[in-house]
């Protein structure tokens, strides 16, 4: 995976959790779907930089 797409998955999920703070009713699947992009991206992120 891309550099450029790494961030850009970082910053969706990030942006995702930040809006789950606002008041609406998908809250929850948007602070989980947010976290998984988060913790999926570091993952790739490390992978990258063992390789």
């Amino acid at each position: 995976m891309s550099t450029a797409l790494q961030i850009i998955f970082l910053l969706s999920g990030a942006l995702l959790i930040r809006a789950s703070k606002k008041p609406n009713p998908r809250q929850k699947i948007q602070k989980y779907f947010g976290t998984f992009l988060l913790i999926f991206v570091i993952i790739s992120f490390i992978v990258d930089f063992l390789k």
